[in-house]
């Protein structure tokens, strides 16, 4: 209603308008806004108000045009930057290396803090690359933890998405309960705020690595990216 206003703040002061809502079409792609007037107000005034939302709306659209195009352009980038890592990734035929690129340059696609490449050797799970670091510590307790991480997450066979500011952790109830504590373990030890870890079929036929090579059955590989800070 004219000059009045809300409990959160929010108030209108003119002597008109009230409500110009935006409510979005099942389509996604149209919007419906409604102007309400009080009655008695002179066609003129009428016009006015009509002419001011015909401006505000072309405003809003031109902005979700704009945002659009800019979406596109952040996704044909990031598309291309992957496609990239992928041409190198498979024309290396050393392991180690490839994860080691794997690592550094995921590290950056997927916009973590830290990502882990761990691959199956027979039934032994190893730690072979991680972001920044030149060195793995193999009896260090994150090394450890880790490559616990993926022999647990290859036995699921899912992908696994920890937050620990997530409003909906109803999918944990559905893991194992070694699996789920094992992943709050790792977190409490690593303070991740945010942990994926992905199991893959992670083959190359120039490896020399037969117990990676002719596995096919289950994942051979688990990348696992995490995030220390809070999102901005």
């Amino acid at each position: 209603s004219p000059h009045s206003g809300a409990e959160r703040g929010g108030e209108n002061p003119t002597e008109a308008l009230l409500l110009a809502g935006a409510v979005p079409w099942d389509s996604g792609d149209a919007m419906v806004v409604e102007l309400f007037l009080p009655t008695g107000q002179s066609p003129a005034t009428q016009q006015g108000w009509r002419e001011l939302l015909e401006t505000v709306c072309q405003i809003a659209a031109d902005y979700h045009t704009w945002d659009e195009y800019r979406l596109l352009q952040s996704e044909r980038v990031f598309h291309s930057q992957s496609l990239s890592l992928l041409r190198r990734v498979h024309g290396r035929a050393d392991l180690r290396r490839t994860a080691f690129e794997i690592a550094n340059e995921g590290r950056r696609l997927v916009d973590a803090d830290r990502l882990s490449v761990l691959v199956r050797r027979g039934t032994v799970w190893r730690l072979l690359a991680v972001s920044g670091v030149d060195r793995i510590e193999a009896r260090a307790d994150a090394t450890k933890s880790l490559e616990q991480l993926a022999d647990w997450t290859a036995r699921w066979g899912e992908p696994l998405d920890y937050a620990d500011q997530s409003a909906d952790q109803s999918e944990w109830d559905d893991l194992p309960t070694e699996l789920g504590d094992l992943v709050q373990r790792h977190v409490d030890q690593s303070h991740a705020r945010r942990m994926v870890a992905v199991p893959l079929h992670f083959i190359h036929e120039t490896v020399d690595e037969p117990s990676i090579r002719n596995s096919t059955n289950q994942p051979t590989a688990v990348l696992i990216a995490e995030q220390f800070q809070t999102e901005g």
